[in-house]
């Protein structure tokens, strides 16, 4: 069974516990949000796994987090530019990337942490990779 409330998703799983995750159309849009404001509005691709936030940062970039909650990971494919986010005066490369992914906590909705990257991240070790495009 699932109920949409708000931003978060409650189902009960087959054991009766209660499992929580934002819905996917809340998902789709703050990737969609979030790749217009690096320049790329129009990201393709765009997919989803559940896991834990330790696990997805690890996956992701390497880096160890503090907490590790329940999060949903997004990741999209396209042609993205943070270069103007950095601090005023920002010398050196370009921060580009093809794929953009979000860590998204499953009890908030809230965006924990954002990357990018050249290569494609394998989102399969975390879980079950589900498509956000429709």
């Amino acid at each position: 069974m699932l109920v949409i409330a708000g931003v978060v998703a409650f189902g009960v799983s087959s054991d009766g516990h209660a499992e929580s995750a934002v819905a996917a159309s809340i998902l789709k849009s703050k990737m969609l949000d979030v790749s217009a404001v690096l320049g790329d509005p129009t990201a393709t691709s765009v997919v989803y796994v559940q896991t834990r936030r330790k696990a997805a940062n690890v996956a992701l970039s390497g880096d160890v987090v503090g907490t590790d909650q329940r999060v949903d990971v997004i990741l999209a494919t396209g042609n993205f530019d943070a270069s103007a986010w950095g601090p005023p005066g920002r010398k050196g490369p370009p921060i580009e990337g093809k794929f953009l992914s979000l860590v998204i906590d499953d009890a908030t909705g809230g965006i924990l942490d954002t990357g990018l990257s050249k290569s494609k991240p394998d989102l399969s070790q975390l879980g079950p990779v589900q498509p956000l495009d429709r």
